[in-house]
């Protein structure tokens, strides 16, 4: 079972790098055009009493992986990410759900911001993935764990190009 963390530097104050991962267009953007992904919409999105927002969307990712698990999941493979933004722990919680093998398998995490001392912010993802799926389990695992780090660093990208554009 993978579990990894991945850190970006961002070039923004850690409440604008917060401003645009709760902006429900620069991610769509981001999913649509950066990632390729068939499907990014929110099907859900509330405020808690607490006021933790709560969302979900509703996924379909490009299908860039090995023969065996493209097979396996189906030409109908779709997610649903279900999140909550902690806006008092300032934490992102976030799980998908695949709409096959959804016991099967898992995949979630966390997601923090940290301020730098020179005026940036660090943004840290912590993920993980398991596939209990014999003989391809593995396969399944280290496909999804390249997938999502280059989720991470297309959006650390992103970030860095909007808070930039922003700044100027």
């Amino acid at each position: 079972m993978p579990q990894f963390t991945v850190e970006l530097n961002v070039n923004g104050a850690a409440s604008d790098v917060w401003a645009l991962l709760t902006d429900d267009a620069f991610l769509e953007d981001l999913y649509r055009n950066r990632l390729q992904y068939v499907q990014w919409s929110v099907t859900e999105r509330l405020t808690a009493p607490e006021g933790d927002l709560i969302r979900r969307v509703a996924l379909i990712p490009p299908m860039n992986a090995p023969a065996p698990v493209r097979k396996l999941l189906g030409s109908g493979f779709r997610e649903t990410e279900e999140s909550r933004f902690d806006d008092k722990q300032l934490v992102w919680s976030w799980r998908r759900i695949p709409s096959t093998m959804a016991d099967k398998i898992k995949e979630e995490g966390r997601v923090r911001v940290e301020a730098v001392p020179d005026g940036s912010s660090r943004l840290v993802a912590e993920t993980t993935i398991e596939c209990k799926v014999f003989g391809v389990g593995g396969l399944m695992e280290s496909t999804a764990e390249k997938h999502s780090r280059h989720d991470w660093e297309t959006l650390g990208e992103a970030l860095r190009l909007r808070l930039a554009a922003d700044a100027s």
